[in-house]
């Protein structure tokens, strides 16, 4: 099915180098709607930036990303499955990758845990084109676990008139192993309750994810 990926790790402040020509045959035009890209059909090229080894504790958002150092606590067994799964193929990442939308109540929290992995100048400038992948770890019916992925999606202009389409690439920038960043209702707690439940349970870890990144 992803016969046509390509997965690099790069990161967002360094020219890239060995791109190839991603396979975009499908696609009409290349006006874009951020909000109602396919990432199944235009099948782009999947990146892990160097921020997804950073992990950050912001306390006036309720969110952290770290994990326990074996003094701490042992880690999650759904925080392994998700970095295994994370790690043994990337592509995963496309098979629910939903845009982020920036408006509303959450806005502000979207803007500052974004900035502290890409800056407020590039934020800026991509604020619509920033999306959520979930990577299943439990098996239940009708719950797909807590780990997600937050990814910006790239769309790079033809350089040269061989090229027949833009370069499409979805970039891995931080992980969220505990679906902090954007919390839902979960065993009839809001999504507001949850975060408090759960941040209260995660936020005295002080160990890097990177540890456990191994792509």
């Amino acid at each position: 099915m992803f016969d046509n990926i390509d997965v690099h790790f790069d990161s967002l402040n360094n020219e890239e180098q060995g791109e190839s020509i991603v396979n975009v045959r499908e696609l009409v035009t290349e006006s874009y709607n951020p909000y109602e890209i396919n990432v199944i059909k235009v099948k782009p090229k999947v990146e892990m930036d160097q921020s997804v080894k950073t992990s950050i504790n912001l306390p006036e958002f309720m969110f952290s990303n770290m994990i326990p150092t074996l003094e701490e606590k042992a880690i999650d067994s759904n925080v392994e499955i998700g970095l295994e799964k994370l790690n043994r193929d990337p592509s995963l990442l496309l098979t629910s990758s939903d845009p982020i939308d920036y408006k509303g109540k959450n806005k502000q929290r979207i803007k500052g845990i974004l900035c502290e992995y890409v800056g407020a100048s590039f934020f800026k400038e991509n604020c619509d084109y920033f999306r959520k992948s979930v990577i299943v770890t439990e098996s239940l019916l009708g719950s797909r676990g807590a780990f997600r992925v937050i990814c910006t999606y790239v769309i790079k202009p033809k350089t040269d008139d061989r090229q027949r389409h833009s370069k499409h690439i979805l970039k891995a920038i931080a992980l969220d192993p505990y679906h902090l960043f954007l919390p839902g209702a979960h065993n009839n707690l809001t999504p507001e309750e949850m975060m408090e439940k759960v941040y209260s349970e995660v936020c005295e870890y002080s160990e890097h994810i990177g540890k456990m990144i191994k792509i």
